[in-house]
């Protein structure tokens, strides 16, 4: 997406120190319109209605800033600077923390806080919900409650860092583990070959992940993007609601970059399947083929709606897939699979060892090292 539009502020680049008293990094989760309803009234109904998200559509978090200020909140995009919310002071209400010392618990440091309706521009009441990053949910709370009633504090020092959070499982069946299998003669492979089939168990799983979780950050992307088209074609003005900004840096395509990272672990997935084959059942490699092409469809679309670099796909070369992974793909696509196959250029159907200026496999080892 090549720009997005802005509420009706400023939207000046600033410079966000996050050692300042007042600026602080945390992660958006959600925003929800207050209808009594919908039963989103208070704080408490903004939580439930975000587990339950959780449970069925999933959540996609969005790294900002939040600056307190005299008479503003204000919203800073964490990527460039760019100030793309900021919401009177005077119409915040019910500042809320939501914590939990379950080490299981992914959402265990919330910040809610409401934005009343605007008598001068009419902008309905929302929810806007965060995880907050280093620095106590409760203590923000009591942050923003001095500035609403003029008593403000001198900040809030952040906590020592702390490992992230492990994501929540997938609800896809993994490879199972070495020695589940349904070829029983694992149980006589040496340690090493152990060790290797495990690495490369665990490696597959965590591209399967990883590419499962591009999905949902495309799909919450497609949801911003629709909700932002909702919101300008309800209005009865062309001045931005409050929210808009927040929502439209969600509606965002994610970078290039992450695109070809995505594409990458595709092509390692094939090659590692191939490699396992004779290993893992139920799911077995062709049915995992399966379930791969239909995310990798939807990532091509994407690519094209996001308008980046024509043909994308085909300048993702390494890394190549082998030649046990081209038939693989040969002998279990469908019509339809095989098609799309073709059209993501050579670098996925020459094998390596046949690719012009082929070396060494060092960019599949590369691929390896990030996990």
């Amino acid at each position: 997406m090549s720009g997005y539009q802005k509420n009706g502020y400023n939207s000046d680049q600033v410079s966000v120190d996050s050692q300042d008293d007042h600026n602080y990094e945390v992660e958006h989760l959600a925003t929800f319109a207050v209808s009594p309803q919908a039963g989103l009234v208070y704080p408490s109904d903004g939580m439930r209605r975000l587990l339950q998200m959780e449970k069925t559509s999933g959540i996609w978090t969005q790294k900002l800033y939040l600056r307190l200020e005299a008479n503003w909140v204000v919203i800073i995009d964490y990527e460039n600077g760019e100030i793309i919310e900021k919401f009177p002071i005077h119409l915040i209400r019910d500042p809320t923390a939501f914590t939990s010392s379950d080490p299981k618990e992914i959402y265990d440091n919330i910040y809610v806080f409401i934005v009343g309706e605007d008598p001068v521009t009419q902008n309905p009441p929302e929810m806007h919900i965060f995880q907050c990053v280093r620095v106590k949910a409760t203590a923000l709370v009591e942050e923003m409650k001095g500035f609403m009633t003029g008593v403000k504090k001198g900040g809030i020092p952040p906590p020592p860092n702390a490992p992230p959070p492990e994501p929540p499982g997938s609800g896809r069946d993994s490879v199972p583990p070495f020695g589940q299998a349904g070829d029983h003669r694992a149980d006589d492979a040496s340690s090493t070959s152990s060790e290797k089939y495990e690495r490369d168990v665990a490696v597959l799983n965590r591209c399967f992940d990883d590419i499962e979780r591009f999905i949902a950050r495309l799909q919450h992307a497609a949801a911003a993007s629709r909700e932002l088209d909702r919101r300008r074609r309800s209005r009865k003005s062309k001045k931005k609601d409050h929210g808009d900004g927040i929502i439209a840096v969600r509606a965002r395509a994610p970078p290039e970059k992450d695109f070809v990272d995505t594409l990458q672990k595709f092509k390692l997935s094939f090659n590692l399947l191939a490699k396992l084959k004779a290993h893992i059942h139920d799911p077995n490699a062709p049915e995992l083929v399966h379930f791969l092409f239909t995310p990798l469809a939807l990532i091509i679309d994407a690519s094209r709606d996001a308008q980046l670099e024509p043909n994308l796909p085909a300048r993702v070369i390494s890394p190549l897939l082998t030649v046990e992974a081209v038939e693989l793909l040969t002998n279990c696509l469908t019509s339809k699979e095989t098609e799309l196959w073709h059209s993501l250029g050579e670098a996925w159907q020459v094998p390596r060892e046949k690719w012009k200026g082929y070396v060494s496999p060092t960019s599949q080892q590369e691929l390896f090292r990030h996990f």
